[in-house]
């Protein structure tokens, strides 16, 4: 209390700094882990250095398979939970599976992961001599863009030409 003054309530504002490792939500903590398919298959471990310094040593559950953003938790491991002296939120873990970009194998070796991970059998296909094969490729949106404008261009010209739409197709109306 200052003298000659109105007593008055004091306003701190507090701003959560962001961490390079750990997100907050509340009580919870949420990390993000990048693991390859082979570690999403056969297991992941791996240690996690924690904000007080402590280090936890993080494994999946035997068995386990870790899809793209699975989400898994450790409980105890967040922050203190207001008002508690000993409860803890919980840690979340969400994996982000790095697919390879390119993978050459034999025809033995996709036999083999064909006999381990399922999934339909190879279908049999006939090919007769209207069958074109095609194989796929990444996409160009540059390319994409280009082509989509080429189309607005052609229909903007056959509008100014009074053709009617794209291409010079006459538009056609539904007699009721």
């Amino acid at each position: 209390v200052v003298p000659g003054q109105l007593p008055g309530d004091v306003i701190f504002v507090v701003k959560t700094k962001e961490h390079a490792t750990f997100q907050r939500k509340g009580a919870d903590l949420i990390v993000k882990k990048n693991i390859t398919l082979l570690e999403a298959l056969t297991g992941v471990e791996f240690l996690l250095p924690h904000l007080d310094e402590h280090k936890i040593l993080i494994r999946s559950a035997p068995g386990a398979v870790l899809q793209h953003e699975a989400i898994q938790q450790i409980e105890g491991e967040g922050m203190p939970i207001f008002g508690t002296t000993f409860m803890k939120g919980c840690l979340f873990v969400q994996f982000d599976v790095k697919m390879p970009e390119t993978l050459s194998l034999t025809d033995a070796q996709k036999a083999v992961l064909r006999g381990i991970l399922p999934g339909p059998a190879p279908a049999a296909i006939e090919l007769d001599e209207f069958t074109e094969e095609k194989t796929l490729t990444d996409v160009d949106m540059d390319a994409r863009r280009a082509r989509e404008q080429l189309g607005r261009d052609a229909a903007a010209d056959s509008d100014d030409e009074g053709q009617g739409g794209p291409g010079g197709m006459r538009a056609v109306q539904c007699a009721n």
